[in-house]
């Protein structure tokens, strides 16, 4: 909500009716104005920053924006936290600037084939492929990328707006990756979405045909249980592999810590340790409906079994010996 005293204010704005003020360049240059200057700026600062002549057309665009994005002080005006994340979007390229790089070799071996992973930016997100196997799910979400099934396995994807490709090496990019969408999973798992702080809603799909081990050709992936999270609010998805919604588990992260395994910055090493324990374990699917399974995740000579149910929770947790079943 926003404060009644603030001049112009409405409360709420629909999505069309924010897109609509925001569709005009003169709009969005005021917003970053404000954004670029160090404290509030007076009616003529503004106008003399964005360059326009006339006040009264300058007036109208500023008038639209008061309220919502903009707020008018006693000392001049400010962005207010919906004009903020206007102007970082600007900044991160995420409405300006496209970045596309072709497949190309990182410093990654495949753990399923150990061929050398090709990484590509394409659509905000860094896609990681394989050249000698199948991957760990299909490509037929990528097709509109331009990636084809009989060229490439598919490893999986990282989102990263286009600022983070900028000023960084393929392989820099691809660890910048690693940290940005770790921290977004660890969110989304925790039921906050880390675009909007909307509340996700969760899905589990089981794969009833698959494989003791392989890729699986009906479901496309590797893994039998897959899970899938949407933002109620603004629609951001997460769809992978199970343990992406576990991050947040307080079994895993102890797990993890005492095994000198980072959880919030995974980029210790290449490849990232982490990665190996997050993408590599072991599942049982004991229940269909309801949901429960067991995932086993193992760190050397130390493993953790965590037995989950349909409301993602935690109902049983053992460490043990990896040689030892459950």
């Amino acid at each position: 909500m926003t404060s009644s005293s603030d001049e112009g204010e409405t409360a709420v704005l629909s999505p069309g009716e924010a897109f609509a003020i925001l569709g005009n360049e003169t709009r969005i240059t005021i917003l970053q104005t404000l954004g670029d200057a160090d404290g509030p700026l007076s009616f003529t600062e503004i106008r003399d920053r964005v360059g326009i002549r006339q006040g009264s057309q300058f007036n109208y665009h500023l008038d639209k924006l008061v309220g919502h994005f903009v707020r008018k002080t006693d000392d001049g005006y400010i962005l207010r936290p919906a004009g903020e994340r206007v102007v970082e979007a600007v900044l991160s390229g995420l409405v300006t600037d496209p970045v596309d790089v072709p497949p190309t070799p990182i410093d990654r071996t495949c753990p399923f084939c150990g061929e050398t992973v090709l990484a590509s930016y394409a659509a905000e997100n860094l896609v990681l492929l394989c050249p000698g196997c199948s991957g760990r799910y299909a490509l037929s979400d990528l097709t509109g990328l331009g990636f084809s099934p009989d060229e490439y396995g598919y490893l999986g994807r990282l989102p990263l707006p286009p600022a983070g490709v900028q000023n960084r090496s393929l392989e820099a990019t691809w660890r910048a990756a690693w940290i940005w969408a770790n921290l977004e999973f660890i969110s989304m798992s925790a039921g906050v979405c880390p675009r909007c702080s909307g509340i996700p809603d969760y899905d589990i799909a089981v794969c009833d045909s698959h494989p003791a081990e392989g890729f699986c050709e009906d479901c496309g992936s590797r893994f039998a249980v897959i899970g899938e999270a949407t933002c109620g609010t603004c629609n951001y998805v997460v769809r992978g592999q199970f343990s992406l919604f576990l991050m947040d588990a307080l079994e895993l992260l102890v797990f993890l810590a005492s095994n000198d395994r980072n959880p919030v910055s995974p980029m210790d090493e290449t490849p990232p340790k982490l990665n190996t324990v997050h993408a590599e374990y072991a599942e049982e699917v004991l229940s269909t409906e309801p949901f429960e399974a067991r995932f086993t995740f193992t760190i050397g000579d130390d493993a953790l079994t965590l037995t989950v149910d349909d409301d993602l929770t935690v109902v049983e947790n053992t460490r043990h010996d990896p040689t030892e079943s459950v």
